[in-house]
C-alpha cells in the first residue's frame, strides 16, 4: 500500500470516528442506494427551516455515514488493484482520495457551523453546506464510477 494512502485513510477514518461516523453496517449497501439517498438529502435541505435544524443535521449524518462506508470500501478497492495499476492510474487515484478526503472534511466543517447556526445565520450556514455537500457527492459519485469497476 503507498504511503499517502494508508496515511490519509488514517485520518479520514480518525475523523469519521470522531464525528460518529463509523459504525457496522448490517448488510452492504449499493453505490446506487448511497446515491439515492445523496440525491434526496440534496433536494430537500433548501427546504428545512431553523426549526428543523436537529432533523436536518441527523438525516445529514445518516448519508454522511453511507458515503463514509462507500468511500472506505472504494480505497480498499483501489489498494488492492495498486499494484496492477499503471502509473498515471495511480495519480489519478491519489488525486481523487485527496478530492474525497478535503471534501468530506469541508462537509464535516459545514454540518459542525449548520448544528451551532443561530436562526439569523441559518440560511448563508444551510446554503454553504448544501454546497458543500453537492461537491462531496459530485468527487464521490466521479471516483466510484471510475476507480470502482466492479
Amino acid at each position: 500500500m503507498p504511503k499517502w494512502n494508508g496515511l490519509k485513510l488514517v485520518s479520514l477514518v480518525a475523523a469519521l470516528a470522531t464525528s460518529g461516523a463509523l459504525t457496522t453496517a448490517s448488510a452492504q449497501t449499493t453505490f446506487d442506494d448511497v446515491k439515492q439517498e445523496v440525491h434526496a438529502l440534496t433536494e430537500v435541505i433548501g427546504d428545512y427551516t431553523h426549526d428543523r435544524r436537529v432533523a436536518l443535521t441527523e438525516a445529514s449524518r445518516a448519508t454522511l455515514q453511507s458515503i463514509d462506508e462507500s468511500i472506505l470500501e472504494l480505497n480498499t478497492k483501489i489498494r488492492d488493484d495498486w499494484g496492477e495499476m499503471s502509473d498515471a492510474s495511480k495519480a489519478k487515484a491519489e488525486a481523487a482520495m485527496e478530492n474525497l478526503h478535503l471534501r468530506r472534511l469541508a462537509v464535516a466543517e459545514r454540518l459542525g457551523a449548520l448544528e451551532q447556526s443561530s436562526s439569523s445565520s441559518w440560511s448563508d450556514i444551510r446554503s454553504g453546506f448544501s454546497v458543500a455537500f453537492t461537491d462531496l457527492q459530485l468527487a464521490w459519485e466521479q471516483a466510484k464510477q471510475e476507480f470502482d469497476t466492479d
